[in-house]
């Protein structure tokens, strides 16, 4: 259906009002209380009549209209919009009509297979999409489980934060949205307005990310470290030849242009990669729960034990961790973690 619509031949029509099933494009600005809100405003909106893909209150107040016509659209939001700023907000919406196109959608069949991918039949068309969407939904639930994994670690962590490293990587991330506020042309000024953020917040935002990202790579490199992880010299040839292809370069040409710190940080995230799959792949299916005061529904659990060094300190933090997932991935976690500051390498026995 998506291939479909982004296929279909648009006809211009200037004889008529708009009317259910015409694709109509809009300029909007949303009000409330005579105030921009947030993310409120919108040119060259390309909304379908009745596709229930926006406000329904949009597919009621646009039929009838005509090309040029400028109107006001009363929208009460639901209580369960996904903006939370929003929910059961009464907002006006200030609309001009510009175009109404009639979509001539082709019919979905194996001509439309030939057509429009490299597939002889729509049957192997439908087949490449599916494996292409189960892929990605694996690999969803793969990083939603790894980042309520490692958000569980660090929560009941107490791991020192190096504040010149924090302050260097909070720049980055700080300039890396600078950058892409640019690349759309949004002025920084006009982002803080729509947002509602002022420009210390939004730094302080980039702040926690970077005591985040250094927190967990603190607990991967304590693990890799705990259990001698590291990678081959056959895995860091085989990723940097990925790179190349993926940049279309020649591999060997890519490998010379690399500097060594380069390849040390490619070498790095590797392990890291490897160390975080570690982690995952302890996760062991329980028939029963051996906690008594959680449920008697299954689990998956992690059982292990690893020391952390500490960053510029003499003594090393004893980290014993056990994570219960329920039985429907990345859904639910509850994780005990426990670091204690220990003198000598002695473990306790988590079985």
């Amino acid at each position: 259906k998506k291939k479909q619509k982004e296929y279909a031949v648009a006809t211009n029509i200037d004889d008529r009002s708009a009317q259910e099933g015409d694709q109509v494009i809009l300029d909007f600005q949303g009000m409330y209380h005579g105030q921009d809100i947030p993310h409120g405003n919108g040119s060259d909106f390309a909304l379908t009549i009745g596709a229930k893909a926006f406000l329904p209150e949009f597919d009621d107040a646009l039929i009838g209209k005509n090309i040029g016509d400028t109107f006001d659209i009363n929208v009460t939001f639901p209580t369960d919009y996904r903006i939370s700023t929003m929910q059961n907000r009464s907002v006006v919406f200030h609309t001009t009509l510009k175009k109404i196109r009639l979509m001539d959608y082709q019919p979905i069949d194996d001509e439309f297979a030939k057509d429009f991918s490299e597939y002889p039949t729509l049957n192997e068309w439908e087949n490449e999409i599916f494996s292409h969407l189960q892929a990605r939904r694996k690999t969803s639930v793969q990083e939603k489980l790894t980042r309520e994994v490692m958000a569980k670690i660090i929560a009941d962590s107490d791991i020192p934060i190096d504040d010149d490293m924090k302050e260097e990587i909070t720049q980055i991330y700080y300039d890396d949205f600078l950058d892409e506020l640019e690349m759309n042309q949004i002025p920084l000024e006009l982002y803080c307005k729509r947002s509602g953020h002022t420009e210390d917040e939004i730094y302080a935002d980039k702040e926690q990310e970077a005591i985040k990202t250094i927190q967990a790579q603190s607990v991967l490199h304590a693990v890799a470290a705990a259990e001698k992880i590291s990678i081959t010299q056959e895995e860091l040839a085989e990723e940097l030849r990925a790179i190349a292809i993926e940049e279309d370069e020649d591999p060997e040409e890519f490998v010379e242009t690399l500097e060594e710190e380069d390849v040390e940080n490619i070498a790095d995230q590797l392990t890291m990669d490897k160390t975080m799959a570690f982690i995952l792949d302890s996760v062991i299916y329980a028939k029963t729960p051996f906690i008594t005061n959680l449920s008697s529904s299954p689990f998956y659990v992690v059982k292990h034990t690893v020391f952390i060094p500490a960053p510029r300190h003499a003594f090393r933090h004893q980290a014993m961790f056990l994570f219960f997932l329920r039985c429907k991935p990345a859904v639910h976690i509850q994780c005990l973690y426990n670091f204690c500051h220990a003198t000598n390498t002695s473990t306790a026995n988590i079985n």
